[in-house]
């Protein structure tokens, strides 16, 4: 488990190292064609947060298929 609940991870080591780190409160907002040119940073996204123990909402407000197959430590709406 985390120890330090400020400090978040996208599950990319690369994009972490690009953005400094995520803190709380922190938005990554991006412009893509089609929901599978997002899809490659949900996932890792997702399965570190489930790594550290984080309990997620992931909000779908699109009619696109769901991203996160599996809500296990997490609530998909």
């Amino acid at each position: 488990m985390n120890t330090d609940l400020n400090s978040f991870s996208t599950g990319l080591p690369g994009l972490d190292r690009m953005l400094c780190g995520l803190v709380a409160g922190d938005n990554v907002v991006w412009q893509v064609d089609t929901v599978d040119d997002y899809l490659p940073f949900v996932t890792p996204f997702w399965e570190e947060a489930r790594r550290q123990d984080r309990k997620l909402v992931y909000f779908r407000f699109a009619r696109h298929r769901e991203l996160i197959a599996d809500p296990t430590g997490g609530r998909c709406t």
